[in-house]
Formats: C-alpha cells, structure tokens, sequence
C-alpha cells in the first residue's frame, strides 16, 4: 500500500496520557505499542501490567491472535517465489482433502482464495461440523480461519516439517525475530501478559502446544515492528498489497491482509481477537509508517481508533467496518 503522509509530529509522550487514561476507563491492564516511520528507529512504549505485579514493557509477549495471519501469508509467498506453491493451484493438489465427496466446491480452492479470505469456508466449525463451502470459492468474501488451517496443512506436507519449525527457520530467525512463536515457550512465563475479559478479569492463559496458524502466534511489540519494517521494504510486499476481492468503496483485502483507502492515501492492516487480548497493526508502504499496538484486555479494541487517528491524522474506514468483527 502506499499514498500520502501526513507525519506523525507530535511525540508519543504527548498522546500517552489519553491513551493511558480511556484504557483505565475501559478495564483494559495494559498495552504496548510500536511505531514506524521511515529512516527513523522503532519507538516505542508500554503501559499497565502484565499479570499481578508485573508492569507491561516492550519486551512483554502477548497473544498476537491474527496476526498470525501475517507471519504465515509472508511465510506462504516466499514459498510460491521458490517454486514450492503455486497461489491458483488447488489445495487438493498438494494435499488430499477427505471432505471433497461431501462438497465438490472444496476442490477448488486455492491459496489465493484462502489468502484473501475468498474460499468460502467460515470462520470456525463447531465441533464434529463437517467443512463445506458457502459459495463458490473466489466470488465473495467470508473471514476464515479454517482456510489457513488448511494452508498449514499444505505448507507442512511441502516443506515436510512443522508449520512452527519452518517459521522459525524462514521468518523469526532471520528477521531476529527470538521472542516469536506459535508455540508456548516456557521462557515466556516469566514475561507472559494474562489476558482479561470485559469486566478486567484474569482469563486462564492460553498455551499452545499445537501450533494454529490462524492464532496461536505469541509476539512483543518489538519483534512485530521488526517483521512490520522487513514487510514493507521487501518485494514480497507488492504482490501481497495487491487487492483481490473489494469490500466496499474504500476496502478490500489483498493476499492475507486487508486493504483501506483513506483520504490521505493507502494503508495495510490486520487486527487479533483472542480471548482476552485484541491486537491491531497498520501500515503503509508508499510512506513506511507502520503501527503495532496489543493490549492484553477484551475491550483494547476501543484504543485502536484514537491512536490510529492520533497518529495518522485522518479517519480509516477498515476501523468503521471491523466494528462488526470485533
């Protein structure tokens, strides 16, 4: 995504006090954020705690939900640039999908249509559901996770090891990405945020220790701003940015993220809901401003608007849609 920048002229400490003070309002313990702009270091600052005594910094590891999504679509590209995958090929291709005899449509899905949420699968199954398509893949858009359960599936029988180890061989590794994973460490523990529901409550932590492509992935700031400013100097970035199915007049989704047009230009974003925690990041290409802000409370997603807006100086449509996702 590129387009026109407004700056980001006012420091973050000036912003700091309303953002602290509608997260107090809004029971959520803490959050985090990391902020790019172009030929300028990552900065970035934490506020609240993490779990009973322990403040929230930078280096705090939170669940990033969603924003796994990035990681994997990232992951999924650099295969199809090294022959691997092809993004029109059918799943079943690669892999042999034992529910193809109860819908026929479910062969006919592609990466393409899994990374632009186009495959027609829904989101989640309850449990013992067998998965069908609700229209015909590519013609329509439908946020599913399932979709990218099947893409790991792919990924795995591709490269013959786990989703998580070739992660870390392809991504977290060389991006010095050393406080990712999809999933639980045990070093975590010690700088771990516990999410909290509506009302400010612990929730039990969530531990991975299958790894979920579409939402296991566990993150600090830091290490997401890092993957943010690798993202948009590579040319990888122009074909994922590319859009692939339109939402509305001013958003549409490329191949794993979505895409917003907004009176200053173009920006990137994905945002993370597990329980517990919300998470957002946003970017834009053409200007190499990025922002990544988690929260470790079930109503973080009320910071999103004002420090997005704070900090780009214009409305984003994708926050006025994502209203009916969150």
């Amino acid at each position: 995504c590129g387009g026109t920048r407004t700056g980001v002229t006012l420091k973050l400490e000036d912003l700091v006090l309303s953002w602290e003070n509608l997260a107090r309002e809004a029971l959520v313990p803490g959050f985090a954020i990391a902020l790019l702009e172009a030929e300028k270091p990552v900065r970035s600052l934490a506020f609240g705690i993490a779990k009973a005594d322990l403040l929230v910094t930078p280096n705090t590891v939170f669940e990033a939900a969603s924003l796994s999504k990035q990681i994997v679509a990232f992951a999924t590209l650099v295969l199809c640039r090294e022959g691997f995958l092809k993004l029109d090929t059918p799943l079943i291709q690669y892999l042999p999908d034992p529910n193809l005899e109860h819908d026929a449509r479910l062969g006919l899905i592609t990466i393409r249509h899994v990374l632009s949420h186009t495959s027609g699968l829904p989101n989640w199954l309850p449990e013992g559901e067998i998965e069908t398509t609700q229209f015909q893949p590519g013609t329509q858009f439908l946020y599913s996770g399932i979709g990218f359960g099947k893409l790991q599936k792919v990924i795995e029988r591709i490269t013959n090891l786990p989703l998580e180890e070739h992660l870390q061989k392809t991504v977290f590794m060389p991006l010095k990405m050393q406080d990712s994973s999809f999933l639980w460490h045990q070093d975590f523990a010690t700088r771990a945020a516990l999410g909290h529901d509506e009302n400010g409550i612990a929730v039990p932590k969530y531990k991975p220790l299958e790894t979920h492509a579409a939402y296991s992935l566990h993150s600090t700031v830091l290490d997401l701003a890092n993957f943010l400013h690798q993202f948009l100097d590579s040319s990888i970035s122009l074909e994922i940015l590319q859009p692939q199915i339109a939402i509305n007049e001013s958003v549409s989704w490329g191949l794993g993220w979505g895409l917003e047009t907004c009176e200053t230009g173009e920006f990137c974003w994905q945002w993370g809901n597990n329980p517990g925690f919300r998470s957002l990041m946003v970017a834009s290409r053409g200007t190499g401003f990025g922002v990544v802000v988690l929260t470790n409370g079930a109503n973080g997603d009320v910071l999103w608007k004002p420090i997005l807006e704070d900090l780009t100086r214009v409305e984003h449509p994708a926050l006025a849609w994502l209203e009916g996702w969150v």
